[in-house]
């Protein structure tokens, strides 16, 4: 295909990107219908008087998705995760090693036994794609799981989210349910050929552990996710530049990040 570069300016952001056929099929769809598509390009202003005193006083994990592309005017996610079918924002296959340890003291979720449950996850775009970074989503945690069988039984069969059936699918089908052995990868269905993890990364998001503690599995409130399709929410200037690229950040509040963007 084709290619071109394209220079634009985006909330005082300066973008070079190469330009696609829109029909280009290398990318996540964004939702059309749904509780994700009705929050889909909120506004800096608009975001945050929608949320609420109580949960801006949440913690946040902060992160960068180096998957996020920005090509031509718009975002595309070209990895499984974050995963936007299906109804809601799922974290299954993305952040590990980060996901297999709870959130420091003091920027955990209300629920003592799941840290993760309660917080929110907030992705933004790399300094390779836009700078100042932009926001590319965002989600309140209502739900964890252990492995990828309980949270395909949990979620009712997600046929959108299959890593089975769509390329950019972030749950494994379990070959039967209950499943015995839930951290093996033979205990799943194959992966659609084609799909964005090939066979060694199939393991690693099934098997792979860390210090004897598995990823947990992080399921977005409907309510509460947020999509950009476009750069809308950005960090102020000054604090991208101090951001390294590859680094995540706890905050204690998601008002306290929020202060940080525009």
């Amino acid at each position: 295909m084709a290619r071109s570069l394209l220079e634009v300016k985006a909330m005082g952001c300066t973008i070079r990107s190469p330009v696609l056929d829109e029909e280009d099929a290398g990318a996540q769809p964004f939702p059309r219908t749904g509780p994700v598509a009705e929050q889909l390009n909120r506004s800096f202003s608009d975001l945050r008087a929608g949320i609420g005193d109580a949960l801006l006083a949440r913690p946040v994990y902060s992160y960068i998705v180096t998957t996020a592309k920005f090509v031509g005017s718009q975002f595309r996610q070209t990895g499984s995760a974050p995963n936007f079918q299906d109804g809601r924002i799922t974290l299954c296959t993305c952040k590990h090693k980060d996901r297999a340890s709870p959130p420091p003291v003091r920027k955990r979720g209300p629920i003592g036994d799941d840290p993760w449950q309660g917080i929110w996850v907030a992705g933004l775009c790399s300094s390779t794609q836009l700078r100042p970074r932009a926001l590319f989503y965002m989600m309140l945690v209502e739900q964890t799981f252990g492995h990828h069988a309980a949270a395909w039984e949990s979620l009712r069969s997600p046929l959108a989210k299959s890593a089975h059936r769509e390329p950019f699918g972030d749950i494994y089908e379990p070959l039967k349910l209950p499943c015995p052995e839930p951290w093996k990868a033979s205990s799943y269905k194959p992966h659609l050929p084609g799909h964005v993890h090939d066979a060694k990364p199939r393991a690693y998001d099934i098997e792979r552990s860390f210090h004897g503690r598995h990823p947990r599995l992080l399921i977005g409130d409907p309510r509460r996710s947020y999509l950009w399709s476009q750069p809308k929410v950005a960090l102020q200037a000054h604090v991208d530049m101090e951001w390294a690229s590859a680094h995540h950040r706890f905050y204690p509040k998601l008002s306290d990040f929020l202060e940080l963007c525009r």
